[in-house]
């Protein structure tokens, strides 16, 4: 469950590769290498849906499978600038045509998109969400019941309310790999890349 395709130095993992892991254990981890409760042995760190099954690829967002797909990355349009472009309206179009497009590479099953609403807020106040699609569903992340303060903010360029929902995005706790420096199974994440699964989880 690493971020993306980078070649761990030395094969140790840091905190900074433990993304994709964290991001899983929100959805659907099972909390098998946390405590217990003592009323009814359901474990402390479970996901939001831990009977879920995971299909895991390194894949674009036009090419997917499965039922659900969580995106808790950037989908920035060229000259890295956020904005509704080619990338976005690709999102739309495979969710609007039912994923049954043949030029895509994906399952062609009927699924929910959801995707993470950037950690750009703070510096880059409104407009600074990091994906603009109109059919699929973008999270941004609170603070207790409060906005986050780094959590990106609509309406997008053209005028749309987004995010279209708000979720739990700080100091998150959920699966690590164990080989960090520290020898923990859980460790705790803030942003909207944490958001966003507890979404995928309830989806699912």
């Amino acid at each position: 469950g690493y971020d993306d395709e980078r070649t761990v130095a030395n094969g140790k993992i840091t905190k900074d590769d433990t993304h994709g892991t964290h991001v899983a254990g929100i959805i659907g981890g099972n909390g098998a290498k946390s405590e217990t409760y003592e009323t009814d042995n359901r474990y402390f760190y479970h996901g939001v849906a831990p009977k879920v099954s995971f299909l895991s690829d390194v894949m674009t967002e036009n090419n997917q499978r499965g039922d659900v797909t969580n995106h808790s990355h950037s989908m920035l349009e060229y000259n890295n600038k956020s904005f509704y472009g080619q990338r976005n309206y690709n999102v739309d179009n495979n969710i609007f045509y039912d994923w049954k497009l043949p030029s895509e590479k994906g399952d062609f099953v009927t699924k929910t998109f959801i995707f993470s609403a950037g950690n750009s807020g703070a510096v880059d106040g409104f407009h600074s969400l990091t994906k603009e699609p109109k059919n699929a569903i973008v999270v941004g992340a609170l603070n207790g019941f409060a906005l986050r303060h780094s959590s990106s903010l609509g309406p997008s360029w053209d005028g749309r309310i987004k995010p279209d929902l708000m979720a739990p995005g700080s100091n998150v706790i959920s699966s690590v790999p164990y080989l960090l420096s520290d020898n923990k199974y859980y460790d705790t994440k803030s942003g909207t890349s944490m958001a966003a699964p507890f979404v995928t989880g309830l989806v699912a």
